[in-house]
């Protein structure tokens, strides 16, 4: 049976405590979507540069990683082998080791910037890599996968802008947990009990 003061704040505010039973699912559920992950986040800027060579549309990405990692560990950035060439590293925190391997539409590879940590990530770290976009447009957010000491794919994203423009998607458990919870309140409604 509830307690007088859950059904008092049920009856105050003209609810069942089935309805705020259901509604602290969905604030759960809707909490549980804003748990910042531990990995390594790469926020990005790209800027269109001078043009060195006529024809060859040369941009800056600069990119600051953020988050947690451990001493050896790294960030894989991938580079589309049709919108990107001529990968050059222009700028590196010391802390960090940052080797390119240049796309190979030949066999159909993608160009990859390796951004490895020499400590523990502990505060923002940032490099600079000058490319040549292929594509139409401005170049945007890149794949990148996160890798451990030993170099296996340990976790997956993308870069973000640093306003925030990206959204990042929610974690699977509270999408369930929320699609549950409109569920529940759907079939009250359509039954006529809640």
């Amino acid at each position: 049976m509830p307690s007088s003061a859950n059904r008092s704040c049920a009856v105050q505010s003209g609810g069942s405590l089935a309805h705020w039973c259901r509604a602290g699912l969905l604030a759960a559920g809707l909490g549980a979507a804003t748990v910042v992950s531990a990995t390594p986040v790469v926020f990005y800027t790209a800027t269109d540069v001078v043009d060195a060579v006529v024809g060859v549309d040369t941009w800056q990405y600069d990119f600051v990683v953020d988050g947690s990692a451990q001493a050896s560990e790294s960030v894989n950035l991938l580079f589309n082998f049709n919108q990107f060439a001529d990968l050059q590293v222009t700028v590196a925190d010391p802390a960090l080791l940052v080797l390119t391997t240049a796309p190979d539409p030949g066999l159909l590879g993608d160009g990859q910037v390796t951004a490895i940590f020499n400590n523990a990530l502990t505060a923002p770290l940032g490099f600079g890599v000058s490319v040549s976009w292929l594509g139409t447009g401005a170049p945007g957010a890149l794949p990148f996968e996160v890798l451990d000491d030993g170099f296996s794919v340990i976790g997956n994203d993308r870069t973000r802008s640093p306003g925030g423009m990206e959204v990042p998607e929610p974690p699977m458990v509270a999408t369930v947990l929320m699609l549950a919870a409109a569920s529940m309140v759907w079939r009250r409604r359509a039954t006529g009990r809640g």
